[in-house]
């Protein structure tokens, strides 16, 4: 498959490149620095630009079969006038879809946004440091959910640099504990599959790890060096 990738240089975009092409498959990148990813012949396409740019978004999505979009907890600008990165980049992708005839798209979002904010304790922390940033993404999701392609949202708790302690868990309710995390391995694992054999559409899914086994380990390094 060839499958683009928006937010290639944060920490869960670029695990999913790494096992996207271990996986057999071509990547076409959106990244800010060209030092961060190098290309690797007809299998990984760096284009360097911005997400808030529509022009460069078009050149990654144009000819790729799916989309994954895992763009930073991003805003900034005066308050009278916030520039959300997710939000804007969203409605460039999706455009770019149309244009093109791409149909499915994978989306990173995070806990505390629209239906899984629970006013708990937790969640109000989260608001209190994040506020714009967590609009952002709220925004973001409601522009996805109310568009025409096949979309998937995936909210996940705090993200481990460690490989997986157990077994990943999705679904639509489940509760989120402070304590709660997920490998990133695990959470690149499940967005190639929804990418490649998409089983969730029409779903915003959080994602969790298990207290079991499980033996997976991270995938290659294809930063420049």
């Amino acid at each position: 498959m060839r499958i683009a990738i928006l937010g290639a240089t944060g920490g869960t975009g670029y695990e999913t490149v790494a096992q996207t092409l271990a996986a057999g498959h071509t990547v076409t990148t959106l990244v800010r620095d060209g030092a961060a990813l190098r290309p690797d012949g007809d299998r990984l396409k760096v284009i360097v630009g911005d997400a808030l740019d529509a022009g460069c978004v078009d050149a990654v999505v144009k000819d790729q079969d799916a989309v994954f979009m895992s763009l930073g907890l991003s805003a900034y600008g005066s308050a009278a006038e916030v520039v959300t990165v997710c939000t804007v980049g969203a409605r460039h992708v999706l455009a770019a879809m149309d244009r093109h005839g791409v149909r499915r798209l994978v989306a990173m979002s995070t806990h505390g946004v629209n239906d899984s904010n629970d006013g708990s304790p937790y969640v109000r922390s989260l608001w209190r440091s994040m506020g714009e940033r967590l609009k952002d993404k709220e925004t973001m999701e409601t522009v996805i959910r109310a568009s025409a392609v096949d979309w998937t949202i995936i909210r996940a708790p705090r993200i481990s640099e460690q490989p997986p302690r157990g077994d990943y868990q999705v679904g639509e309710r489940l509760r989120i504990e402070p304590e709660d995390s997920v490998s990133r391995v695990s959470v690149a694992s499940f967005v190639l599959s929804e990418l490649t054999a998409p089983a969730h559409v029409s779903q915003v899914l959080t994602i969790r790890e298990e207290a079991q086994p499980r033996l997976r380990q991270g995938l290659g390094d294809f930063r420049a060096h």
